[in-house]
């Protein structure tokens, strides 16, 4: 299609299509706004003709209560109640002529009867006259009814033939005084004045209306056949007829008016408006829009068809006479500028070819143009430097005889590519010059176009990349040499180098990892040869393709079907590139799983030995608790309690030896708590005041500055553990004067906030030649130090350890003979929130038993047994003891007990075990408190007995408070109390 028929087309064809899109829009909108206000008229009209009739009905009932009112009918009262008989025959009379009368001038009034209070007929009147045959209406309920009606109401009643209406009644009570009333008129009205009325209310044949009562029965029906059926009134409704539904407002009745009229009539002043618009004013604009669109398209055309002519000659290289094209418009100016444009071409061209020529020579670049036959056309002097070869040498000869790098295939590819418009970018070929050294050119490739505008060649513009070439290779080596393996990829994931051992690492073929691969397909690769585990290949590599294309730094580990481990180091570079470091980590792997197992088998031991020692010590400590409190000589009471306190001191270096064992291991961890410092040092300081309550020559102080914060967060039991060691010593070493234990809030170089304790004493002191070995294991000042003060020499080896945890230091000053000040630091965090102070520990002994339990107690050991059972039934409990775990289930399974006591290292099934057991038992046997008491100390052990299900758990030997307190707790209830 010309472009002149185009022109023709978009803008006849479109203007008329825009004229014919705004005179739709804008004929919808004035034909709605018609079609509504015709409607709206419309409603109006028959809503004034509706108000006309129900003030006709109305009047009616108006009428009637007014004749209720007559002064006769007082009269008559009057007349009745004097005994006037004459007088009320009268008045009946008068009555009768009075009614008649009205008869006789409202023809739609059929019948006018007077019952009186007692339900007798005492007049009626109808159209044929004044009759004497009277009824008795006092079994009519309806007639009785309207006698207790208030003064001013009525009814009218409806008089049915079959289903049609043939009169209304109105029934109104007659009142002459405020009591009861005197009696009823009944006004009977032919209904054919009602559809008199109706009918009148239509003006046009397409008119229909239905009157229907409150049941919605038709009433009257008048107009368009079918108008009142039910159906039609719904479809109505939906828009199919213009309509009107009023409830009327009549007194005394409950009807409605339909009203309905085809609209066709109304809009017909519409529909020619619409003929004439699109008949025929459309049909003229769009013709004068089409020969607007041809005028204007034939001048365009012109102008644009001289322009392209011109446009053309100036692609050939052809100059012709300026354009001439008289216009001022657009077009106009762009004639100006082609020609001036064309002129400063020609002007310049031949300038141009002479500059690029010499630029082309002089440029070191290399510059090769190849004919479609693969012949040498041009050599530019660049490729003169690099090669040694001069032009005249190698014009003519095919290229593949030159340049070593490229195949004929590769030549082929090239040209075709070319012949395809397209461009061929960093091709990497060899040369070998005229002294036989190699050179590496990077060439683009691109097609060279004659005068016609043909392609007659390609050209290969190259850069000497040489030495870069082998600054890649030496770098190649290099990564070839490194432990580990490296590929980079740039930002598209295309490999662009990678060592040797990267395919070798995961045993993959090299082809696939040569540089500009997809990094993505290595990786597809190793998830169809199971790398990744088993599952759909293609979703696990797309979960690591996913993985990789986060730009955040990565390391995690790679493993090889055959058990080899790697370290893979991804990061990421600011150009888009990544880089990706793989080590072979299988010996590190296999010693460091090594070292775990040795670990383990290192904690289970220090467990075993735990539980094997503290259940001895439990005995010891329990049975001489037990003659403490019996009744036994002073001096046999006194040596029961140095036993009890010796023991303890073998407890302490059993927890000291066990300590050091977990923090060799790693296996402390800080708990941040939110706690009352001074009511923490206030209760470890009355420790060493109780032990020491007979020794009068060492007195203790505690002290600390104004602004010493009291609500902390950090861990209570290790900054507790650390004063319990450094008062011990001061203790140990100190026969007379006094310790002080001094806190205050200092701040250290970067201005946070710290708490410094220190512990000075006037002891013994400590040589300046040993102050630097106090804090490693087993360190004393010298061998009497351990055979004098006793001791294992661990306690400032473990308080070290836990300072360091804390993030802070421990030191030391001293002067022999004169006494030692031991420091450590700890960071000040405020507590998250208000810390309630703990409640007093008070001895087992202070406390009574509310709710005396039936316990069982799993336990194999003979004296713990006896210890349990002699402590708890102290408090009225209802003891059962078995030895092993196998028989507490049975036990629990067949017996009803409260709670169970279960020791955790027993013979055949143990603690855990049978609690795993119990806890898988129906409900609500599997619900029962546990307790695990243990001599196992160990904190990780311990937590697992609680994922076993345990309750709660209380170590060996026994704190006796702990017990009962933790009983409590696990039964949810004050089972033990304070006595009074």
């Amino acid at each position: 299609m010309s472009l002149r028929a185009r022109l023709i087309l978009y803008f006849g064809l479109g203007g008329t299509l825009f004229l014919f899109a705004i005179t739709y829009v804008v004929f919808a909108r004035m034909e709605a706004e018609m079609t509504s206000q015709l409607k709206h008229n419309f409603e109006d009209n028959f809503r004034n003709r509706i108000v006309a009739f129900e003030r006709g009905i109305n009047e009616h009932s108006y009428d009637f209560r007014a004749l209720a009112k007559l002064p006769m009918f007082s009269s008559m009262r009057y007349h009745q109640l004097t005994l006037n008989k004459a007088a009320t025959k009268n008045d009946i009379r008068h009555l009768e002529l009075s009614f008649l009368e009205t008869i006789q001038n409202r023809s739609e009034i059929k019948k006018i009867q007077f019952i009186n209070s007692k339900g007798h007929e005492v007049l009626r009147v109808e159209k044929s006259g004044i009759k004497k045959s009277l009824s008795d209406y006092s079994v009519d309920e309806n007639v009785m009814a309207a006698l207790r009606y208030d003064k001013g109401q009525f009814q009218i009643k409806q008089a049915k033939l079959g289903s049609k209406i043939h009169t209304l009644s109105w029934v109104v009570p007659v009142y002459v005084s405020t009591g009861q009333a005197f009696g009823v008129l009944i006004f009977d009205v032919d209904f054919n004045s009602v559809n008199s009325e109706i009918s009148r209310l239509l003006s046009t044949e397409g008119e229909s209306v239905c009157l229907v009562d409150q049941d919605d029965n038709v009433i009257v029906a008048i107009g368009q056949r079918g108008a009142c059926e039910k159906d039609h009134r719904a479809n109505e409704i939906h828009g199919y007829d213009w309509h009107v539904d009023e409830k009327l407002s009549i007194e005394g009745l409950d009807w409605a008016i339909h009203f309905s009229v085809d609209p066709a009539p109304f809009l017909t002043g519409v529909e020619s408006l619409k003929l004439k618009v699109f008949g025929f004013i459309f049909p003229v604009m769009s013709l004068i829009l089409l020969l607007m669109a041809m005028v204007v398209s034939n001048r365009i055309v012109k102008a644009i068809t001289l322009l392209l002519h011109t446009a053309k000659a100036m692609g050939r290289g052809e100059y012709t006479a300026p354009i001439s094209l008289e216009r001022t418009d657009e077009l106009g100016e762009l004639a100006y500028e082609v020609n001036r444009s064309a002129s400063l071409i020609m002007e310049n061209r031949e300038k141009l070819e002479n500059d690029l020529t010499r630029l082309v020579e002089a440029s070191h670049t290399v510059i090769i143009g190849v004919d479609l036959e693969g012949r040498v056309n041009d050599w530019n002097h660049g490729a003169e430097k690099i090669s040694y070869i001069n032009k005249e040498d190698v014009v003519g000869k095919p290229l593949v005889e030159i340049l070593r790098g490229i195949e004929r295939a590769d030549l082929h590819d090239i040209i075709a590519s070319c012949l395809k418009n397209k461009v061929i970018e960093n091709f990497e070929v060899t040369l070998i010059d005229k002294f036989d050294e190699l050179k590496v050119i990077l060439f683009n490739w691109s097609p060279v176009f004659n005068a016609e505008g043909e392609i007659s060649g390609v050209a290969g513009v190259g850069q000497n990349i040489t030495e870069l070439a082998l600054k890649d290779e030496q770098l190649s080596m290099a990564l070839d040499q490194m432990p580990g393996a490296l590929v980079l990829t740039d930002k598209n994931f295309k490999i662009v180098m990678r060592s040797q051992q990267f395919a070798e690492l995961y045993n993959v073929p090299s082809e696939l990892l040569e540089p500009g691969n997809d990094y993505r397909e290595f990786i597809r690769y190793l998830a169809r040869n199971g790398y990744y585990g088993a599952g759909d290949p293609e979703r696990l590599a797309n979960e690591r393709i996913v993985s990789i294309s986060k730009p955040s730094p990565v390391r995690f580990e790679d493993r090889r079907k055959d058990g080899m481990t790697f370290s893979v180091n991804r990061s990421y570079l600011e150009d888009g590139r990544t880089v990706t470091i793989v080590t072979n980590i299988t010996d590190l792997k296999e010693a460091e799983e090594a070292a775990l197992n040795s670990s383990k088998v290192k904690s289970e031991f220090l467990a075993s030995m735990s539980h094997e020692i503290r259940t001895p010590i439990t005995g010891i400590i329990g049975f001489a608790d037990m003659l403490i409190q019996d009744d036994i000589a002073e001096e046999s009471r006194e040596k029961a309690v140095r036993i009890k306190k010796s023991t303890e001191g073998l407890l302490r270096i059993l927890n000291d030896i066990l300590d050091i064992s977990k923090l060799e291991a790693g296996k402390v961890e800080i708990e941040n708590i939110d706690f009352q410092l001074v009511e923490l040092v206030s209760e470890t300081l009355s420790l060493f005041e109780k032990s020491r309550a007979t020794d009068n020559k060492v007195a203790i102080e505690f002290t600390y500055t104004d602004e010493f914060s009291q609500e902390i967060q950090s861990d209570p039991t290790r900054i507790r553990q650390i004063l319990v060691n450094l008062v011990g010593n001061a203790y140990k070493f100190t026969h007379e004067g006094k310790i002080i234990v001094h806190c205050e809030k200092i701040t250290n170089a970067n201005d946070e906030p710290y708490f410094k304790f220190s512990v000075s004493d006037t002891g013994i002191g400590i040589s300046e030649k040993v102050l630097n070995t106090l804090f490693t294991d087993f360190a004393q000042a010298d061998a009497s130090i351990s055979r004098k003060y006793e001791g294992t020499g661990l306690g400032l080896s473990i308080s070290k350890r836990l300072t360091e945890l804390l993030g802070c230091n421990i030191g030391v000053s001293s002067v022999e003979g004169e006494g030692s000040t031991f420091w450590f630091t700890f960071p000040y965090h405020k507590a998250d929130r208000e810390v309630l102070i703990k409640e007093k520990e008070f001895a087992a002994s202070k406390y009574k038993a509310l709710h005396p339990l039936k316990i069982l107690v799993a336990e194999d050991n003979r004296v713990n047994q006896i210890i349990i059972l002699k402590f708890l039934e102290e408090y009225g409990h209802e003891m059962t003891i078995v030895d092993d775990g196998a028989k507490a289930v049975e036990e629990h399974k067949s017996g009803d007990y409260d709670i169970i006591l279960m020791d955790v290292r027993m013979p055949g099934m143990d603690g855990p075990e049978a609690t795993r057991v119990i806890r898988s038992l129906e409900e609500p046997k599997k619900s029962i408190p546990i307790i695990a008491i243990t001599a196992d100390a160990v904190k990780e052990n311990i937590d697992k007995y609680i994922e076993d299900g345990m309750n709660s758990y209380v170590s060996k030997p026994f704190n006796w408070t702990k017990l009962i307190l933790a009983i409590n707790e696990v039964m949810e209830k004050e089972v033990h109390v304070l006595k009074e």
